[in-house]
């Protein structure tokens, strides 16, 4: 299913795009100043979150039985 509805929205934002304008694509990329590949940190829902701090999370990975 995750597979299938990558798919969709990789086609249906494949078929906006080809739809576009060189305008209307200008105006678009113009929106989205930053560089998508660029690194800026965990995301809450489509918000960027500031530097988190768990504290210590070692307890999480113990691998010795109990």
């Amino acid at each position: 299913m995750d597979g299938e509805l990558s798919f969709l929205y990789a086609s249906a934002f494949t078929e906006i795009g080809r739809s576009l304008s060189d305008e209307a694509f200008e105006q678009i990329e113009a929106l989205r100043p930053l560089d998508p590949d660029a690194p800026v940190g965990p995301y809450l829902y489509s918000n960027v979150m500031d530097d988190l701090d768990f504290g210590n999370a070692d307890f999480l990975f113990d691998t010795r039985s109990n």
